[in-house]
């Protein structure tokens, strides 16, 4: 067959190859191979393709020796596995893991990410590689060590500690196709969006697999017990609502002490086909300030605390820059001053918010922008560092132990109350999605 080898690049400018287009039609084939087709060349480096001559250069795959057929399953979690990087959602890539077959050792959501996101990351020229690798190494660094804390190993063991207790063949093949067809770019001197390019694909097999809404799917509505009346018409009210873009939702209410109201509908994300359960786990966002109020008023009946205390007096580290004179009741009606404290240090480093720790250091140190009592500004971001923090050191206990003690047992809601995300729960949570064309009618 006559082409143009990709190495010969004096022949490709000669001809007038158009490169990037050229790894761009390379990539989206291997696209529909993986994601459309389930079955498709594993071996995609540069000494295994030419490029016709004659316009529009097409690019011609030489050996299809190397190949691998995957399950509509396996392509379904791979595309899920992609979607996930691509939307940043922990929680989907968990699940897309768990149903490919690999198995972590430690559950690090957040580097778990980092760690596919590598093989879907932007290509780059030869020229930037090394810098690129430079910052790679930096972050498996980075990995290493909050590995060593999480699992409380030793220099020695966390070199020769792996994460992955089990690693599927087929995932194997499709890193390799995917690292190789990055070596492609670098070899042709070309920068590609990996992400860009394979996304339709993805969506279309796992968008495809997908029942929305009670129009589609007849099982929209969690099949549980009607509890009364008004819970019938309410799932009559949420039939009609559902074709209006609702991916899920729970509605519960009390009356009397009495469940009178236990409906789950829809599914847990926009790539996450599985339905929501009456005991799914959903954010409540700022419902949780409530709650952390309720734990402080909580502290006060039982002595450990009084509203017109100096926070300082009870925890020492946070009496500096100008904080001396905030008082308790200060951090529970929004005047301490601190409403915009943290806004910085989350913009710095977003998910510095999943470190309790760090946020209740940088709490300690911020400095308040009015005199405590002077103004009342809503605390959006920093009132449960605030609190909780007051809490622990009221308490001398963590804050989930208070939060257990004083709300969760008492109301009897075991396993269905938590802030922060403990260890075990990842398959039951909702992914939140953001309606963008909702959004933009806001601006």
């Amino acid at each position: 067959m006559d082409g143009i080898r990709l190495h010969d690049n004096d022949s490709l400018e000669e001809y007038g190859v158009d490169k990037k287009r050229l790894v761009e039609e390379i990539t989206r084939a291997y696209a529909h191979q993986i994601y459309i087709d389930g079955f498709f060349n594993g071996d995609p480096h540069p000494g295994n393709f030419l490029v016709s001559k004659e316009p529009p250069h097409k690019p011609i795959l030489l050996d299809f020796g190397l190949t691998k057929r995957i399950s509509q399953s396996m392509k379904q979690a791979l595309a899920k596995m992609f979607l996930s990087c691509a939307e940043g959602d922990q929680v989907a890539l968990l699940s897309a893991f768990a149903e490919m077959g690999l198995k972590l050792r430690v559950d690090m959501p957040q580097q778990s990410m980092e760690i596919a996101s590598i093989f879907f990351r932007q290509s780059t020229t030869a020229t930037e590689a090394k810098e690129n690798i430079k910052a790679l190494n930096e972050q498996r660094e980075r990995n290493a060590k909050a590995l060593q804390e999480k699992m409380k190993l030793n220099k020695k063991e966390v070199k020769h500690f792996n994460p992955v207790d089990a690693f599927p063949g087929d995932a194997i093949i499709f890193m390799r196709v995917l690292n190789l067809l990055r070596g492609l770019s670098a070899s042709l001197n070309v920068r590609i969006v990996y992400l860009d390019i394979m996304r339709p694909f993805a969506e279309s097999t796992l968008l495809g697999s997908l029942t929305r809404g009670p129009s589609t799917n007849s099982e929209w509505i969690y099949d549980s017990p009607v509890n009364s009346e008004v819970e019938s018409k309410l799932r009559s009210l949420l039939l009609e609502m559902g074709s209006d873009k609702i991916l899920g939702l729970q509605v519960c209410a009390y009356k009397d002490g009495k469940v009178i109201i236990d409906t789950a509908a829809g599914t847990l994300g926009k790539y996450d086909p599985r339905p929501v359960q009456p005991d799914s786990l959903f954010p409540v966002f700022s419902v949780t300030k409530g709650i952390t109020a309720g734990m402080v008023h909580w502290l006060v009946d039982q002595g450990k605390l009084k509203y017109e205390e100096t926070v300082a007096d009870i925890w020492p580290k946070f009496g500096t820059n100008k904080k001396e004179l905030i008082k308790v009741h200060h951090l529970l009606n929004h005047t301490s001053g601190l409403h915009n404290a943290l806004g910085d240090v989350v913009k710095t480093d977003p998910m510095s918010v999943c470190d309790w720790e760090e946020m209740l250091d940088q709490i300690a140190k911020s400095t308040p922008e009015t005199e405590p009592g002077s103004s009342q500004i809503y605390h959006y971001l920093s009132f449960g560092w605030l609190c909780g923090g007051l809490i622990e050191h009221a308490s001398g206990r963590k804050f989930q132990e208070i939060l257990e003690e004083a709300i969760v047992h008492p109301l009897h809601i075991e396993g269905e109350l938590y802030v922060g995300i403990p260890p075990g729960v990842e398959s039951r949570l909702a992914t939140l999605t953001v309606d963008m064309e909702e959004i933009q009618k806001l601006q």
